[in-house]
C-alpha cells in the first residue's frame, strides 16, 4: 500500500538499521513494556507504513537472507495522519521463536 492508501502494483522495500534497544524504548514513549519482544528500525526517511505489518525484516549475510523480525507497526504523524518517516518502525523480534519456527517448517 502506498502513502496514498493505494495498493502498489509491485513489491517495495525499505532499507533499515536496527536501533539500540534503549533508544528504541525511549522513542516509543511507553507504547510497549520493557520486556516486549520488539526492536526498532530506523529507515532513514523511508519506513514501513499502512499495509506493511506482517512483512519481514531480513538481514543479508553473504548470499543468504535471514528473517530477523516482522513489521508490527509504522508510526503516524499526529498532524497529517500519514506515516512518519522521522519515527522508528516497530518490529516483532522473532529470535525467541527460532527453534519453534525450525520445527514447524521442517515437518
Amino acid at each position: 500500500v502506498t502513502e496514498l492508501d493505494i495498493a502498489s502494483p509491485t513489491p517495495t522495500y525499505v532499507k533499515s538499521k536496527v536501533v539500540n534497544q534503549q533508544q528504541c524504548i525511549n522513542n516509543l514513549q511507553r507504547m510497549y513494556a520493557r520486556n516486549a519482544r520488539i526492536f526498532c528500525g530506523d529507515g532513514e526517511g523511508s519506513v514501513p507504513c499502512n499495509g506493511d505489518p506482517g512483512s519481514g525484516l531480513v538481514i543479508k549475510r553473504g548470499n543468504q537472507y535471514y528473517l530477523r523480525g516482522v513489521v508490527s507497526k509504522g508510526l503516524l504523524d499526529q498532524n497529517t495522519l500519514k506515516c512518519d518517516a522521522t519515527k522508528y518502525a516497530i518490529y516483532t523480534d522473532i529470535a525467541p521463536f527460532r527453534s519453534w519456527l525450525r520445527q514447524v517448517t521442517q515437518t
